[in-house]
């Protein structure tokens, strides 16, 4: 597959998730929302990483964006952009994955108890802010790319 075009699909699903996770908080399903929003900031980094290399299957990708920032030489701004990435998934990645569907098991805790509206709200607004640099970075390393093809 394309890098670009596989980006370009790991960014509509992280907008169908986050759409998704939007509607769920509108009508209140809590644990719902924070379960939408956990693979929208997923799929914001796997678009990101599919740009310059094969996705690994693994929800904790924050060290792989990291690494994206010195292997391919990533200028200041689009670099910062890839860090707040990488905190976004720090923030609601793997462990966020297991409470939405099984709660906290060493303590007994429910889903449904876990997510209160303040953290599924903080959630979305993760998964916002994720699909926001997401689309950016995407965009500006687009724009550098076709600019280089035209160079050559």
């Amino acid at each position: 597959m394309n890098s670009l075009k596989e980006s370009q699909y790991r960014l509509a699903l992280a907008r169908g998730y986050v759409e998704e996770a939007e509607q769920l908080a509108r009508n209140s399903l809590w644990r719902a929302s924070a379960s939408s929003a956990q693979p929208a900031v997923e799929n914001a980094a796997k678009a990101v990483i599919a740009l310059f290399r094969p996705i690994v299957k693994t929800h904790d990708l924050g060290d792989h964006l990291i690494d994206l920032i010195q292997e391919h030489k990533l200028d200041e701004e689009t670099s910062l952009n890839v860090e707040q990435l990488a905190l976004c998934t720090s923030r609601l990645g793997f462990r966020e994955h297991i409470l939405t569907d099984y709660g906290d098991e060493l303590t007994l805790t429910s889903p449904w108890e876990i997510y209160t509206r303040e953290r599924a709200e903080s959630a979305l607004t993760i998964a916002k802010e994720a699909l926001a640099l997401a689309q950016e970075i995407v965009s500006r390393t687009e724009t550098k790319q076709k600019g280089e093809s035209r160079e050559v």
